[in-house]
């Protein structure tokens, strides 16, 4: 497992980053009173719905905290088929709200109609969740999502032969993770799940803020080499604070070649500091996914611009292709939250009516009921 305190804010990080960037607030329409609809979530609060939801509890002694949810049970004779939802890093809550979208609300909902109870959790700290998530280590995240697996599986309306994991963004890294320590977990949904290095994130997660800030294609490679040079510095100096200095000039030198303005690059060198950076030079997901021994499949969308689907799709099917059953798609037009979109920016999930996709509903739904059906 990683050790220390990995930043379980990465997703929420990313997109506060390029929201900021762009001075394009997603909650804006919250404010001025133009949010848009929400057709699915106001489907499912309308009704009916084929299937009864309990408030549940249960207690990770390790971490001495005690998680809540909801769990969902269709309606009729059990035991069914289940799944554990994992949210994207950050503050998440069981709904996994983006932008005003109750993301794992609506997923829940599309596999309860296809007779698969749901189990989705509010992280320590959030909601009804004790603890505190901004302290979270990635073990402690890791360890928190087996407690409600091992919660899932006692319950009686629970097929245990046919319980499995969908995590969303960094969830889909931390879902390897409890299918490696826990052989009872059937099968795993990546939902853009970073099998990205932490270097490979940061670097791509820079390069998009400065394309979007209108970078040419030779100021973002000058970008993208600048943020390898930022890691290496930092690989190969012990001491912080020459670090530190090592990373101030590296972006002197950026503003210089106006590669970067002096704004933007004083925000990055708050966010690139030596100790996130160490952290994420140990930070390898696809370990993880290395030692799996069940199905898994993982899904990125075109427009993903957070997990950007080319380098997603490099690192993810050279593993994959040796689990049996598994495979990686690329699911055309969407975005980071499964969404069809314009362009991806994570400025636009607040503007799109939809939640999730109804093709990424879909091809979700058919995988998972393929898997139950063979268990």
């Amino acid at each position: 497992m990683r050790k220390g305190i990995l930043s379980s804010a990465i997703f929420g990080t990313v997109v506060a980053t390029i929201a900021g960037a762009l001075h394009a607030p997603t909650a804006r329409a919250d404010v001025t009173g133009d949010q848009p609809r929400r057709p699915q979530d106001e489907a499912i609060a309308k009704g009916p719905r084929p299937y009864r939801s309990e408030e549940v509890s249960f207690p990770n002694e390790h971490g001495q905290v005690q998680l809540a949810g909801t769990m969902s049970v269709p309606n009729g004779k059990g035991p069914f088929p289940a799944v554990l939802l994992i949210a994207a890093a950050g503050p998440e809550g069981r709904d996994e709200e983006v932008a005003g979208h109750r993301v794992f609300v609506v997923l829940a909902d599309h596999l309860l109609r296809q007779g698969i109870a749901v189990l989705r959790y509010d992280k320590r700290g959030v909601g009804a969740s004790t603890g505190d998530v901004s302290k979270a280590s990635f073990d402690d995240l890791v360890s928190d999502a087996a407690t409600a697996f091992r919660y899932l599986k006692v319950r009686p309306d629970v097929d245990l032969r046919r319980a499995g994991i969908i995590g969303h963004s960094e969830g889909g890294s931390i879902a390897p993770a409890v299918a490696v320590a826990d052989k009872d977990v059937a099968f795993i949904v990546a939902m853009a799940g970073s099998g990205l290095s932490g270097e490979a994130r940061i670097t791509e997660q820079q390069v998009y803020v400065a394309q979007e800030s209108g970078a040419s294609t030779e100021q973002q490679a000058k970008m993208r080499a600048m943020c390898r040079q930022v890691f290496q510095t930092v690989e190969a100096t012990r001491d912080d604070a020459a670090a530190s200095a090592r990373i101030a000039a590296l972006l002197d030198e950026a503003v210089a070649a106006k590669t970067l303005n002096a704004e933007k690059a004083a925000a990055t060198q708050q966010f690139l500091t030596p100790a996130f950076i160490r952290q994420e030079l140990t930070d390898d997901p696809v370990n993880y996914l290395k030692k799996v021994r069940v199905p898994v499949l993982a899904l990125v969308g075109s427009l993903d611009r957070i997990v950007p689907a080319g380098l997603y799709v490099e690192v993810m099917r050279p593993v994959l292709e040796t689990l049996p059953g598994s495979k990686v798609q690329v699911l055309p037009g969407l975005n980071h939250v499964m969404q069809t979109a314009h362009t991806g920016s994570p400025r636009e999930f607040g503007t799109i009516e939809e939640s999730i996709s109804p093709v990424a509903l879909k091809v979700i739904g058919d995988w998972v009921a393929k898997q139950v059906q063979r268990n």
